[in-house]
């Protein structure tokens, strides 16, 4: 199940599940087999997987079809295919070991979080294949999901509005990065050409204009073209180029970071960043900017070594008044930020001093959550889950907000109402913030009892009073450096 690794490089695997056709039906089990091992190979998972479940509805002893029909639905996001086909296998310890932990990700992903806590527990009690101390950890931390999912969604952000932008932007295929754009445009990546590719487009009263390519981007049309990112002036924009060998989704892939710079109206040739950032091997990706203290600082993910494993989120820095590409060897964001599994898509919001991110290592109610930490650079406060409705299921990433502040862009794989029925592939999510209710501020010092001598760096959490008399951890700061900014309309304590 290496390849369930899947949003490491550039976004998602490429390859959707697909209805069978009255001619697929009339083919033998053992063409079927063969078109999937061959589409498997292709990395066309979605078109495998089909494959591999018809072979396995003409061979039902043959289980091991249904297995890997599982694992292909898996890949693609088709939780509730991967359900009914793990739940074929499940209970055959001896063949499929791992069954059980997949069924449990894939019912978790589908927001079942009742049936999977127990499918995981059940997991965690019995596995003793492989790696068992690895995954019976992660099982661990997937049933501590489930209890946060299920308790994030019984307290949802009634202050927040979720809008899918709709088919002018999103397809049936993989819609990515949103980045907004002056006060009324948005660049974001796409697969709709068969390639991913950067389009812009514009806010209209009703909709969105159709999309386009920039054309600073016309020279790069063999490689994959993704994830923008404005410098803050908007005068210099970062993107990453993806190249692969095969099928542009599979692991072979690797991504670069690259800068194009504007004067008056024009934008310079793409120009790809120096060795230190694009090491030879690894992949950089997923850029995003901000400037303080004299300097550019640009985070992104990368696999590199020297990292809490899996994708991790770097940084690297240059001077302003210094040369354009003298940027320094990039460093690791470090462990209350990383995991030993992926974090991605970073966006650091300068005004909050706040860094937005996803992770599927961190405890999260689906895949990928998005998380947010306060600091900067190397110095970081716990992370915390930014919860629903920003979170689902489903994988969310690529969390941004607009230039007032006011609301922001996502990816998400989730469903919405009649609009997207699949969770098959990405579509781009608009969030609006309502005003919330009154704020007060919270501040003091903090004493050693026994000596009533102030105490400088000591860690202070705020939390709220559920209904249900459970306790939800909203904010940790180190308390004599900062305040506390406090809702009127909850229950909370220190």
């Amino acid at each position: 199940m290496k390849k369930l690794l899947l949003l490491l490089l550039i976004t998602h695997c490429y390859g959707l599940a697909i209805a069978q056709n009255t001619e697929a039906k009339s083919l033998s089990w053992k063409k079927h087999l063969s078109l999937a091992e061959d589409l498997y190979e292709k990395s066309q998972y979605g078109e495998a997987a089909v494959h591999y479940e018809a072979a396995w509805q003409q061979k039902k002893k043959r289980t091991e079809y249904a297995n890997q029909a599982g694992e292909c639905y898996m890949i693609v996001k088709d939780y509730s295919k991967s359900i009914e086909m793990f739940s074929v296998v499940k209970e055959d310890y001896k063949n499929f070991p791992k069954a059980r932990f997949y069924y449990a990700k894939a019912l978790k992903q589908n927001e079942q979080y009742d049936s999977a806590s127990p499918e995981f527990k059940k997991f965690s009690d019995t596995f003793v294949g492989e790696n068992a101390a690895a995954l019976i950890a992660e099982a661990l931390i997937e049933l501590e999901g489930c209890e946060l999912g299920k308790e994030m969604k019984m307290n949802a952000d009634k202050n927040v509005r979720m809008i899918h932008v709709g088919d002018a932007i999103n397809s049936d295929l993989v819609e990515f990065a949103p980045t907004p754009f002056g006060s009324e445009d948005l660049l974001f990546s796409s697969t709709k050409q068969g390639k991913a590719k950067i389009f812009q487009t514009r806010r209209t009263a009703t909709n969105w204009e159709a999309p386009t390519i920039p054309a600073q981007f016309a020279s790069l049309n063999e490689d994959h073209v993704c994830n923008a990112a404005f410098a803050p002036d908007e005068k210099r924009m970062y993107f990453t180029v993806c190249r692969s060998v095969e099928n542009w989704g599979a692991l072979t892939t690797r991504c670069e970071i690259y800068v194009t710079k504007k004067t008056g109206n024009l934008w310079s040739a793409p120009e790809r960043l120096p060795d230190e950032i694009n090491k030879a091997g690894v992949t950089s990706t997923q850029p995003t900017v901000v400037q303080e203290d004299g300097k550019e600082v640009i985070y992104f993910a990368s696999n590199r070594s020297g990292g809490q494993g899996g994708m991790d989120i770097w940084y690297t820095t240059r001077d302003l008044d210094g040369g354009e590409m003298a940027f320094i060897s990039p460093r690791n964001a470090g462990a209350k930020i990383n995991t030993e599994k992926n974090e991605l898509t970073p966006f650091y919001n300068a005004n909050e001093q706040m860094l937005y991110f996803s992770s599927d290592g961190h405890v999260g109610m689906g895949g990928l959550d998005i998380f947010k930490a306060l600091g900067k650079q190397s110095s970081w406060e716990k992370p915390m889950n930014v919860g629903v409705p920003f979170n689902s299921g489903s994988d969310d990433y690529s969390y941004i907000k607009n230039r007032y502040e006011d609301g922001g862009f996502l990816v998400s794989n989730r469903t919405y109402s009649t609009t997207k029925v699949s969770t098959a592939h990405e579509d781009i999510f608009e969030f609006r913030l309502t005003p919330r209710a009154s704020m007060f501020q919270v501040s003091g010092m903090t004493y050693d009892k026994a000596t009533t001598m102030p105490l400088t760096s000591v860690e202070v959490s705020i939390y709220e009073l559920m209904a249900s008399e459970q306790e939800r951890m909203l904010q940790t700061k180190i308390f004599n450096r900062r305040h506390f900014q406090l809702s009127t309309d909850t229950k909370q304590k220190i």
